[in-house]
């Protein structure tokens, strides 16, 4: 049975603030024993209402639904068309927004975003000839010859933000502006006032020496914040949009060789294979939220920040496996752990599974949530980026029971949405995106799908 737990706003986009927060690295023998629970009890089945929103066509890409669960926008199959007598048939795809097909057509359809309210679409395009496009409402953007990726709306949905990338080289486009060249950039995220925040290196790091010469700055609308990292990632805005946190590395110390001009070039390899490994057993990645940086692990990644921007909680991979600290308290090591959310009384929520050798994923492992230090139902697989959570109680996620395969995937027709000891009818998909609590939190709204029909379903939460 899953612990009570209080209401939980999920991260948005938002500003960032200088936020004091001191972190405390937990030892290993710190970590309390993995729970157990011999056996859960029997679910019992919530009651649901069904409303069937899109009948897709039997061939379509691309699938997204609005958040709201009331728009569906899908790439389509045009049919096959010969361009010349001497060349083969071509197939096209369009975009359809609830039952009504875009005027043009596309090589291909990728990603598809829709705004907070569903009243905006774009989507990522490929033309003809190659050409790269984001098509904002039936509106192309320019051509790019790089790939658009991270296509991310404001929260008032008036702007869109993206990012181009080419090898080694990337640069965002918020609105219709073109930033600055870098050789990479991080994740796009957009602040509450609506200006655009992100992470941007400039150099490789193909090898040690080069990664120790990367610098990487934060760009926070037409600003630069210098860093003295070589990398950044994970970002991620607290739920008011305030207050920013990331993981970053600093460089190793500087190459010298030393010696004199007359060193020979396998004494010269010699050093720097050593210096090299130096730095692969220093580096210690860390966490930054405002000004503040949190001591340096092993292995970290995936921080998120409460309301307010007073708590984080981070996932450590070390010997020992995979855990999770939040306000400075370590919770046991499990083979994997998923990125971990915090409600609002301070615990943190998470999907594990269980084993002190940290792997890659949970595959072929019985998966679990974690409220604190208490264990969830046990399934085949819990999406992980699922984990949504609601007032006096209420926590949600995607999970089925049998993944057939042996491989943690779930089988067609077996996806359900689980929230205390209730189980919702299976789909063959569920969108993840699209679960969460009405406001008097009483249901539970998501988006899925069985075969060709797209549903928009109202679930009861369990009182």
């Amino acid at each position: 049975m899953l612990s009570a737990v209080s209401s939980l706003k999920i991260i948005r986009l938002g500003a960032v603030a200088a936020t004091a927060l001191v972190f405390t690295a937990c030892s290993p023998a710190s970590a309390p024993p993995v729970p157990t629970v011999l056996s859960d009890p029997p679910a019992r089945q919530a009651r649901l209402s069904v409303q069937a929103v899109e009948e897709l066509p039997r061939d379509y890409g691309a699938l997204v639904v609005s958040s709201d669960g009331k728009h569906v926008a899908v790439a389509v199959k045009v049919p096959s068309v010969t361009v010349s007598p001497t060349s083969a048939p071509t197939g096209l795809w369009r975009l359809r927004l609830d039952g009504k097909e875009a005027a043009k057509a596309y090589r291909s359809i990728g990603a598809i975003q829709f705004n907070a309210d569903g009243t905006q679409v774009a989507y990522t395009a490929e033309g003809e000839a190659g050409e790269q496009f984001v098509v904002r409402n039936d509106t192309e953007s320019a051509a790019y010859a790089g790939a658009p990726r991270s296509l991310r709306f404001s929260r008032d949905g008036t702007t869109l933000g993206f990012i181009v990338s080419r090898p080694f080289e990337e640069f965002a486009v918020i609105g219709s502006a073109r930033g600055k060249t870098f050789t990479e950039l991080s994740n796009l995220l957009f602040r509450s006032d609506g200006s655009p925040v992100y992470a941007a290196c400039q150099g490789k790091a193909t090898d040690e020496l080069e990664r120790s010469a990367r610098r990487c700055v934060i760009v926070s609308g037409a600003a630069e914040w210098k860093r003295p990292y070589v990398d950044i990632r994970d970002l991620a805005l607290d739920p008011e949009g305030k207050t920013l946190t990331y993981v970053a590395e600093k460089p190793c110390r500087s190459w010298t060789l030393g010696g004199n001009r007359n060193t020979k070039d396998e004494e010269v390899a010699k050093a720097f294979a050593l210096w090299s490994q130096e730095c692969k057993n220093t580096r210690r990645p860390f966490v930054v939220t405002g000004q503040w940086e949190s001591a340096g692990y092993v292995d970290v990644s995936s921080p998120t920040i409460s309301s307010g921007g007073n708590e984080t909680a981070l996932r450590i991979r070390t010997q020992s496996g995979w855990s999770v600290i939040a306000d400075g308290k370590e919770s046991a090591y499990f083979r994997f752990t998923g990125p971990p959310i915090l409600l609002t009384n301070k615990e943190p929520a998470f999907v594990a599974c269980e084993g002190t050798t940290a792997k890659a994923d949970c595959s072929g492992e019985k998966q679990f949530v974690m409220i604190g230090a208490k264990k969830g139902r046990t399934y085949e697989r819990i999406i992980e980026t699922s984990l949504q959570a609601g007032s006096d109680a209420a926590l949600a996620y995607v999970a089925c029971r049998d993944a057939g395969r042996g491989d943690g995937a779930c089988p067609r027709g077996q996806q359900f949405v689980v929230q205390g000891d209730t189980e919702g009818a299976p789909f063959e998909e569920i969108f993840p995106d699209t679960l969460h609590f009405s406001p008097d939190g009483k249901q539970m709204l998501y988006a899925a799908r069985t075969g060709q029909t797209v549903f928009r379903v109202e679930q009861e939460v369990e009182q």
